[in-house]
């Protein structure tokens, strides 16, 4: 490469890198409306499936992971419309008969109590202070909203997290209210679904059934986000580096855009799943 051609690229790159800090700075916000009609679908998605089968984990991604990641991307100026569509779905889906063409099967009844193991006895009362499914997909929410909006942002695909910075910076008294609003009212959402859909959580008699309650209302994903939050955390920030070390984000279409970021998305989850797989808690 010749002088000329460095000096050009050299100027290419710092005009380059100004388009970029000027296309993340100093953004107008997006309206509290808008932020609530993007997260609405967050609270309303349950986990379907017990089973850790690499299908049931793939409908888990796709349950609770894509929509948010497609509301604040491709959506971000028709939420209502994408609620709209989950929302059909979900009735949808709850007007389906159950477990078509399968057989009757008969009860089985219990074992004498003289003949059960102790592995068989039924467990102890539930604990004082259990873990709560409600809570575990709330913060697991949270957590995959903000990792997807820390690199969702850098593309043209433009995300109602390009909102956050402005009040954020500001920390002024309103924004801190709402802050609290905003929380308050997506936990007793969380909340008021499990209560309706999940019942068992709340009348569990024995710590056994208790638990057996929380895998069924927990989604393996989220509760895999939430487990490691932190680390979750750290990795997006250093992909995000990476991708804006590597990909000219401002010249990226929406399909490849799209692509990026579901590579991004999928790449977290794994890792969150592996990590929950192999029984390990990052600390720090």
């Amino acid at each position: 490469m010749t002088g000329s051609n460095a000096a050009d690229a050299a100027i290419t790159a710092a005009d380059y890198k100004k388009l970029k800090e000027d296309f993340v700075s100093n953004l107008p916000g997006g309206s509290i409306a808008e932020i609530n009609y993007a997260t609405a679908m967050a609270p309303s998605r349950q986990s379907l499936f017990k089973a850790d089968t690499p299908f049931s984990l793939l409908v888990d991604y796709l349950l609770n992971i894509a929509p948010i990641l497609v509301s604040v991307t491709l959506y971000t100026n028709s939420p209502l419309l994408l609620n709209t569509l989950l929302l059909l779905t979900t009735l949808l889906v709850y007007t389906l008969p159950r477990n078509i063409g399968a057989p009757r099967k008969k009860p089985i009844a219990p074992p004498p109590k003289d003949t059960r193991t102790r592995k068989d006895a039924p467990a102890g009362p539930p604990a004082a202070l259990p873990p709560k499914p409600f809570l575990t997909n709330y913060r697991g929410g949270i957590l995959v909203i903000t990792t997807i909006a820390i690199l969702a942002v850098n593309f043209p695909v433009r995300t109602w997290g390009d909102g956050l910075s402005v009040s954020r910076r500001l920390a002024n008294l309103p924004y801190v209210f709402w802050v609290a609003a905003f929380n308050s009212a997506y936990i007793l959402a969380y909340c008021l679904i499990e209560t309706l859909f999940f019942p068992a959580v709340v009348y569990s008699s024995t710590a056994a059934a208790e638990r057996d309650a929380y895998r069924t209302a927990t989604s393996r994903v989220l509760h895999a986000y939430n487990r490691n939050g932190l680390a979750i955390f750290l990795l997006a920030n250093l992909l995000t580096g990476l991708v804006n070390l590597t990909v000219p984000t401002l010249d990226v279409g929406p399909v490849a855009a799209m692509a990026i970021l579901m590579a991004y998305t999928g790449t977290l989850t794994a890792t969150a799943l592996v990590l929950d797989a192999y029984d390990i808690s990052l600390k720090l």
